[in-house]
C-alpha cells in the first residue's frame, strides 16, 4: 500500500492538467496521444528539490510543433448535429421574444435539465457594445490574464496587451507547425460590466443576485467569486466537465471577430451518471477535466448531446450536473461566465456530487454543508417573518414571534394573501433545506457526551445558548469557524474530522490547478480528514490522528427544531401534504432508523477506536476469507481493522470485499459493532449480497430524476466506479476502495464497477493483498490451504471470532 501511496504522490498534479506518464530517468519527453501532448518530467534524486517541489514543478512548453487536441475546421452547426443519431440542436428563444415566453422557456430549462439559449440581447439598445470591446478593457480591465497553451496544456501570465496581439495575429485554426495558442481564462470581471449584467436587461432569476441563487446567502468573508471572462480564438477549449457541485451556468458571448464563435456540446442533468460512465469507458475520469472529447467520440455516447454554435449576444444556460465541453472557433470572443446554486442543486450536489468529489478527489469549492446552514438560517428567517405577517390562530408558534427580523431580508413584507405562490415556495424551499440539514447532522454528529474540539476536547454543556437568539442567523453565530478542508479530498470541513499534528507540514507548500491555487500548506499545519475518507481507510501516514469537531451539535439541533416548529405551525404555505411534519431533532432521532442515512463521523469513530485497541495493536493482521460466489481474489492477509468478522460464517472479510456485498464501509461498521453475536450482521450481509444490482439501478434512476434515494447506496456506488484517486497531501495514506492513479495510457476496464490495475502494482497482487482477477484461478500457496483448514477445524471460534473486540465507549448512548 505505502508503495502505492507514493506513486500517487509522485503523480499528484493540478485539475485540468495532464497525468504524468513515467519515462527513463534524466529523460524529459513529449508524449503525444489522443490528441494530448503530455509533458513527462522526471528529476534526479539529488536534483534538490523536495518531494513537495518534485509534484508541483511542471515540465516547461515544448518549442517543436505537437498534435492539435481539436480542431473546428470544416466545422458547421448543421454537419455535427447531422453526423450523430443522438446529437440534438439546443432550444433557442429570442430575447426580443417578450418577457413570459422567456420566462415559460427559463421554467421549462429548470425544471427539465435541458440547455437552453436566449438569443439577440446584442440586438437590444442597452447592449454596451464599446464596454464589451478589447479596446475597452485594454483602458479598464485586468491588465494581467492568465492564460493556457492549449497545444501543451501550460500556463502562462502575460499582460492583456500581449494576450490580445498573440490573439489577433493566430491563424484562424491551428497549424501543424504551431507551439502555442493561448486561452484566456478565468479573468477578473470589470466593475462595470458586473453592474450591466445585474442591472441591465438580463431576467433577474438567472442573476448573481437573483432571488433563487442561494450562494447570496453566505457571509462576505465567506462568498466565492465566480463572474468571470474568458477571451480565446479558435482551436481553444475547455476539456469536458461538469460545473462545480450541481450549480446551473451561465455564459454569455460579449464580444466577436472575424466571424468569432463556439461551439457548444451539452448534455442533460439526467444523463450526468451515464456521462461518467462513457468517459472511464474511455479510460478518463469526468470529473478530473483532463478529456477533450471528439463529435465522433460523443456520436457514440448512450444519451443525448445537444449541440449550439454561440454567437454574438447568445447566453447559453447550462443545466446543473450537465457535462459540457467548449471549442471556440475563428476569431477572438470574449465571454461573461457565472455560476448560480440553487436549492434543488444544492440537493443534487450532496445526494450525487459530494460522493463522488470525496472519490475521484476533486476540491469542493462552493461548501455544500455550509451554504444549506447559511441557506437555512437567511430562509428560516423569512419563513418567520411570513408567519408573524399571517393571521393568529391557537395552533401558531408563539416562541419567535417577538423576534426581529433579520438583517438578510431587509425587504417589508407585503400581507401574506398577495403572495401565496411565493410563500408556498418559500415553505418548500424551507423545507427541502431542512431535510438535508437534518441529514448534514446525522452524517457529522459523535454522541451527545462528548465533543471533540478543535485543538482540545472539552464536555460539552447541555445547553449551548443562554437565552433565544433575534434572528436564526444568531444561532450558530458563535460557533463559526475559519475554512478547512479534507487535505485527502478537499471536502470542506462543516464540522466533524480528523487531526493529526505529527504529520504536520514541516514546511511551506502548495497544489495549484494550473494558475490558480488549490491548497496551501503552511509549515506546522495538521493533516485534516474529513469522515468520508477516513471511514474508506484513508488516513495520515502515521495512522495517529485524533477526532475532532468545530461546531457543537446542540447548536445544530436548535437551529434545526426552530425551523421544524415554525413549518408544523400551519401558518406556512407549501407544496406539501397536508399530514406533512418536519421532525424535530434530537440524540434519540439521530440514534433510530427514522432518518435513513449513513452515519460517517460516528462510523469513522469506531474505526478510530479500534486503531486503538489492544487486539488490533497485539495483532495487526488478519486473513479474509471471501468464500462466495463472484467473488474477486481468494483468501488473503489484511490490516485488522480492514476486515469485519462474521461468528456465523466463521470467517472474516476484509472492506474491500464487503463492498462487493453492496454496504459500505460506514454502514457495515455500525451493524456489526452493535451486534456482538452477529446474528443481525449475519443475516443483513446474506439478504444485501443479493441486492447489489438493484441498489446500483435504484441509484441511477435516482439520478435521472433527480431524486434522492438511500444514501448508503450511492456511497457503495461510488465507492465502486470510482475508484482512482490524487490526494492533495502527500502525507496521506490511500484506503481500501482506491485503486490507484487513473492513467489513461494504460488503464483497462473490464466493467463499470470492476476494473483491473496495471503496473508498477506487481501483476498478481492489488494493493489490498487481494489475487487479481485475472490470477484468481492460480493455485492457493500451501499457508492459504493451512489457515483455511485451521479455520474449518476450530469453527472460527478463536480465530476469527474477535476481530473487531472494542471496549466501550464511556459515556455514550
Amino acid at each position: 500500500m505505502e508503495s502505492i501511496r507514493s506513486r500517487l504522490q509522485s503523480q499528484q498534479h493540478g485539475w485540468g492538467d495532464h497525468p504524468n506518464i513515467s519515462s527513463p530517468p534524466a529523460t524529459r519527453d513529449a508524449v503525444v496521444e489522443e490528441g494530448f501532448i503530455w509533458c513527462t518530467d522526471h528529476h534526479k534524486e539529488d536534483s534538490g528539490l523536495s518531494r513537495r517541489e518534485h509534484m508541483n514543478t511542471a515540465a516547461p512548453a515544448q518549442a517543436h510543433p505537437v498534435k492539435v487536441a481539436i480542431s473546428t475546421k470544416d466545422w458547421t452547426l448543421h454537419k455535427l448535429i447531422a453526423s450523430g443519431e443522438r446529437f440534438h440542436a439546443v432550444p433557442r428563444v429570442s430575447a426580443l421574444a417578450g418577457e413570459a415566453l422567456i420566462k415559460d422557456a427559463i421554467k421549462r430549462y429548470e425544471d427539465g435539465g435541458e440547455p437552453m439559449i436566449i438569443s439577440d440581447w446584442h440586438r437590444l439598445d442597452s447592449w454596451p457594445t464599446d464596454m464589451f470591446s478589447p479596446e475597452w478593457l485594454l483602458q479598464n480591465g485586468d491588465q494581467r490574464v492568465n492564460a493556457r497553451n492549449c497545444l501543451n496544456w501550460t500556463d502562462k501570465e502575460m499582460t492583456l496587451s500581449e494576450f490580445i496581439e498573440k490573439s489577433r495575429n493566430s491563424a484562424r485554426y491551428a497549424e501543424s507547425t504551431d507551439t502555442e495558442r493561448f486561452y484566456g481564462k478565468d479573468a477578473t470581471c470589470p466593475p462595470q460590466w458586473e453592474q450591466w449584467i445585474e442591472d441591465g436587461p438580463l431576467p433577474k432569476d438567472l442573476l448573481i443576485k437573483g432571488p433563487h441563487n442561494i450562494m447570496q446567502y453566505l457571509p462576505e468573508s465567506e462568498k466565492i467569486e465566480h463572474l468571470m471572462c474568458y477571451l480565446g480564438i479558435g482551436d481553444t477549449f475547455t476539456p469536458a466537465h461538469k460545473d462545480l457541485c450541481g450549480s446551473s451556468g451561465h455564459n454569455l458571448m460579449c464580444y466577436t471577430e472575424n466571424n468569432g464563435s463556439s461551439f457548444w456540446f451539452m448534455t442533460e442533468s439526467s444523463s450526468a451518471s451515464a456521462a461518467a460512465l462513457y468517459f472511464q469507458s474511455l479510460n478518463h475520469e469526468l470529473d478530473h477535466e483532463q478529456k477533450v472529447i471528439t463529435p465522433e467520440e460523443l456520436a457514440k455516447a448512450p444519451f443525448k448531446v445537444y449541440i449550439t454554435e454561440q454567437k454574438l449576444g447568445d447566453l447559453v444556460l447550462v443545466p446543473k450536473r450537465s457535462c459540457h465541453q467548449v471549442v471556440n472557433n475563428g476569431g477572438l470572443t470574449i465571454k461573461a461566465s457565472w455560476s448560480r446554486m440553487t436549492i434543488d442543486g444544492l440537493v443534487a450536489a450532496f445526494y450525487y456530487e459530494l460522493p463522488i468529489y470525496r472519490r475521484v478527489c476533486r476540491k469542493e469549492t462552493y461548501r455544500v454543508k455550509t451554504l444549506c446552514h447559511h441557506a437555512l438560517m437567511a430562509l428560516g428567517d423569512e419563513l418567520r417573518r411570513v408567519i408573524e405577517d399571517s393571521p393568529k390562530s391557537p395552533d401558531s408558534c408563539t416562541q419567535d414571534t417577538a423576534a426581529e427580523p433579520s438583517p438578510v431580508t431587509s425587504k417589508p413584507s407585503a400581507p401574506a394573501e398577495k403572495h401565496t405562490e411565493q410563500d408556498s415556495r418559500l415553505g418548500t424551499d424551507v423545507q427541502k433545506l431542512l431535510e438535508v440539514f437534518g441529514k448534514i447532522i446525522k452524517e457529522e454528529y459523535s454522541g451527545p457526551s462528548m465533543v471533540f474540539t478543535h485543538g482540545r476536547q472539552a464536555a460539552m454543556s447541555e445547553s449551548t445558548v443562554e437565552s433565544e437568539p433575534k434572528s436564526l442567523s444568531q444561532t450558530s453565530e458563535a460557533t463559526e469557524m475559519t475554512y478547512m478542508a479534507c487535505d485527502f479530498c478537499g471536502a470542506d470541513i462543516f464540522q466533524s474530522f480528523f487531526e493529526c499534528m505529527t504529520c504536520a507540514t514541516p514546511e511551506p507548500s502548495r497544489v495549484t490547478d494550473g494558475s490558480v491555487q488549490v491548497a496551501n500548506f503552511a509549515a506546522g499545519d495538521p493533516i485534516i480528514i474529513c469522515p468520508g475518507c477516513y471511514i474508506e481507510g484513508r488516513s495520515c501516514l502515521c495512522t495517529k490522528m485524533i477526532p475532532r469537531q468545530c461546531r457543537l451539535t446542540e447548536d445544530l439541533f436548535h437551529l434545526h427544531n426552530r425551523v421544524a416548529d415554525m413549518l408544523n405551525s400551519g401558518l406556512v404555505v407549501t407544496t406539501l401534504p397536508k399530514w406533512y411534519k418536519a421532525v424535530p431533532m434530537s440524540w434519540i432521532i439521530l440514534k433510530s432508523a427514522s432518518i435513513r442515512h449513513p452515519r460517517l463521523f460516528e462510523a469513522a469513530c469506531l474505526l478510530w477506536e479500534a486503531r486503538q485497541s489492544e487486539d488490533n495493536l497485539k495483532k495487526p493482521e488478519r486473513s479474509c476469507l471471501p468464500r462466495f460466489a463472484g467473488s474477486r481474489g481468494g483468501p488473503h492477509i489484511v490490516p485488522r481493522i480492514s476486515a469485519l468478522s462474521c461468528k456465523k460464517c466463521h470467517n472474516a472479510k476484509c472492506f474491500t470485499h464487503i463492498i462487493e456485498f453492496g454496504i459500505h464501509a460506514s454502514e457495515a461498521l455500525i451493524k456489526h459493532v452493535r451486534d456482538p453475536e452477529h446474528e443481525e450482521w449475519h443475516a443483513f450481509h446474506l439478504m444485501e449480497r443479493g441486492k447489489v444490482d438493484t441498489k446500483h439501478q435504484e441509484v441511477k434512476m435516482g439520478e435521472v430524476k433527480g431524486k434522492p434515494v438511500d444514501a448508503n447506496y450511492i456511497l457503495m456506488v461510488a465507492a465502486q466506479r470510482f475508484t482512482y484517486c490524487h490526494p492533495l497531501s502527500p502525507k496521506t495514506v490511500i484506503g481500501w476502495y482506491d485503486d490507484g492513479y487513473h492513467n489513461p495510457e494504460s488503464l483497462t476496464r473490464t466493467t463499470p464497477m470492476t476494473c483491473q490495475l496495471s503496473s508498477p502494482v506487481p501483476p498478481q497482487m492489488t494493493h489490498h493483498g487481494c489475487p487479481s482477477p485475472s490470477d484468481s484461478n492460480r493455485p492457493l500457496p500451501l499457508l492459504w490451504f493451512l489457515l483455511l483448514a485451521w479455520n474449518l477445524h476450530l469453527g472460527g471460534a478463536l480465530q476469527m471470532q474477535s476481530l473487531f473486540t472494542l471496549r466501550p465507549r464511556q459515556g455514550r448512548s
